[in-house]
């Protein structure tokens, strides 16, 4: 499903004022993305921040576990990402799309159109950002979604151990949401058979 459809269904109705956002979201990839971040962020940790660099857990094809330390999106709610309400924090990773490769196997046609599809936010489990104060092109990946506990997060960020490269504005913010919203609750296909009550 491309954005557009996705804020639309997903977006928590949002008022009319976003009907200029639509338009934006059908001119991708060539609409300018600085109504993506905010220019502004406040002192707290929101949700859909850029941080890094923080350790965290990833396991492989190959099922192998190992530690990677790298940039994350923060995932949970602003609320729950603070250890008075909730003790762990979700985060997404965040990967450069410089260092993204392509799958052995697969043509050079098939990979131009998947980076493109990647850029207009048409790809389920990936949320794009585009470059962003002098940061190259890279997208978080919900499919990876991991945890760490809320207080190691504040207690970093508050000693500048980790530190915030973006956040996201309103607009980012509502396609966030309705980007995870579709990813984790859509409608099974059709095809799914489920055992109906007794």
């Amino acid at each position: 499903m491309d954005a557009q459809e996705i804020v639309r269904k997903y977006g928590l109705d949002p008022p009319p004022k976003h009907d200029e956002f639509l338009r934006q979201l059908r001119s991708l990839p060539g609409y300018p993305h600085n109504w993506l971040y905010s220019p502004a962020p406040p002192r707290d940790l929101l949700q859909g921040d850029i941080v890094g660099p923080i350790d965290y857990v990833l396991t492989s094809e190959d099922n192998e576990r190992g530690i990677l330390a790298g940039d994350v999106m923060l995932i949970s709610n602003t609320c729950d990402a603070v250890p008075q309400q909730s003790r762990f924090a979700l985060i997404a990773p965040v990967t450069e799309l410089e260092i993204y490769t392509k799958p052995e196997g697969q043509d050079d046609e098939a990979w131009l159109n998947h980076l493109m599809a990647l850029r207009k936010f048409e790809i389920d489990s990936y949320y794009y950002l585009p470059s962003w104060f002098g940061r190259p092109d890279a997208f978080a990946d919900f499919s990876r979604i991991t945890h760490l506990p809320s207080s190691h997060l504040q207690t970093s960020f508050a000693a500048n151990e980790v530190h915030r490269s973006a956040s996201l504005s309103s607009k980012g913010h509502l396609l966030l949401l309705a980007k995870l919203a579709y990813f984790l609750v859509r409608l099974e296909a059709g095809e799914v058979q489920r055992q109906t009550e007794a």
